[in-house]
């Protein structure tokens, strides 16, 4: 569908680093110019700022990452005049910062604001409830998951005709098992220095206790499996943390079958690798694209049975759903898949990578959020 090119929308987000919030960005900025809309994206700058120009957007660099009140006034003043100068049709906010700042502008100029909740957003008291309700002061509010929206309505029930659940999609083209060459999987298990039998446990997450890398090393413990090999990229992107699941590992004499690694560059080719994929988060994901990816991949996948896995995991059919911080029950979950047949694996495979492309591919999403769009233009 291709739209008048005048049209454009101004995303302002905190940063352009790693993590969802981000990449559901880029996400949707390389969709509005792959359709004729002018991207523009506001955020304090990061490691993905080339990224998104190189592909067509505009980045304009401003601190709408400070959570300090008293720099919001010049900071609004700063956006008022991108906005000026810009003429957006739509503002889209993506965190609390920005909903406090561009949110507050575009409302002020009469501009449609779309407001996306990537959070749970607990409120356990005033001053974070009021810290919250910035973001669902919009005109549209997307939840990117059922158990977000309901985590909304409840703490704003008048809010529930404005809330609308889009969830986050993968890339089904490049998490692709038949778009990956076997020279990148060679590649990847050679750099991990693999046995060739080994079995491969993966938990990709970023370093921070509620993902659950300590439950997972004291189920994996517990696996009676010399094969097995457990790597979790992106746990050393923080020394301190690494540091700490390294002792942990060593009480639980486990330290020499367990890989801490950065974050992957090719992670579709790491998760040819893996025989099953583990996301252990002790707190309710509020989506949880790994899990996601991994079944585009055909992987089976272990979860705990709360948050954003719910609605992604068909249990026992695209993997697991244990109950939540249950390590007996999460090393039986890996063990079991761990060791079905290939038959077992095979068809569990199709029926994963069938379920992702179905119901969360990433042209579902950006499809959904430009039809939102439309709707709040009247164009539809």
């Amino acid at each position: 569908m291709k739209i008048n090119q005048q049209k454009c929308v101004i995303q302002v987000l905190p940063a352009l680093n790693s993590g969802g919030v981000e990449r559901g960005t880029l996400e949707m900025a390389d969709y509005l110019v792959k359709n004729n809309w002018k991207s523009v994206v506001i955020s304090s700058g990061g490691k993905l700022e080339n990224r998104l120009t190189r592909n067509g957007s505009t980045h304009i660099t401003l601190p709408v990452h400070t959570k300090n009140p008293f720099r919001w006034s010049k900071l609004k003043s700063d956006i008022e005049k991108v906005f000026l100068k810009q003429k957006p049709n739509i503002i889209h906010v993506r965190s609390r910062v920005p909903a406090w700042t561009a949110g507050k502008i575009a409302m002020k100029m009469k501009i449609p604001l779309v407001s996306t909740i990537h959070g749970s957003y607990e409120a356990n008291s005033f001053i974070k409830k009021f810290y919250n309700s910035a973001s669902v002061k919009a005109d549209k509010i997307i939840a990117i998951s059922n158990y977000v929206r309901n985590n909304i309505i409840k703490n704003n029930p008048e809010k529930k005709s404005l809330v609308e659940v889009i969830h986050r999609g993968a890339d089904i083209e490049m998490f692709n098992p038949e778009n990956i060459p076997k020279s990148r999987i060679i590649q990847m298990s050679e750099m991990f220095q693999l046995p060739d039998d080994s079995k491969i446990l993966m938990m990709p997450a970023r370093p921070s206790t509620w993902k659950g890398h300590e439950i997972l090393i004291k189920a994996f413990s517990k696996i009676n499996n010399e094969k097995l090999i457990c790597i979790m990229p992106g746990s050393d992107d923080n020394g301190h943390y690494v540091a700490n699941l390294i002792n942990v590992a060593k009480k639980y004499n486990v330290l020499g079958k367990i890989l801490f690694l950065p974050f992957l560059d090719d992670l579709p080719a790491a998760y040819m690798l893996a025989d099953v994929v583990v996301v252990p988060s002790l707190k309710p994901e509020p989506f949880g694209r790994v899990l996601i990816e991994a079944q585009a991949m055909g992987r089976p996948v272990v979860a705990f049975n709360h948050g954003g896995a719910i609605e992604s995991i068909i249990n026992n059919s695209t993997g697991i759903l244990v109950e939540p911080k249950n390590e007996k029950e999460l090393g039986f979950a890996i063990e079991k898949l761990i060791n079905i047949s290939t038959t077992q694996r095979n068809k569990m495979a199709k029926i994963s990578r069938n379920h992702i492309v179905k119901n969360f591919s990433l042209d579902k999403m950006t499809n959904k959020t430009l039809d939102l769009y439309m709707k709040l233009l009247g164009t539809d």
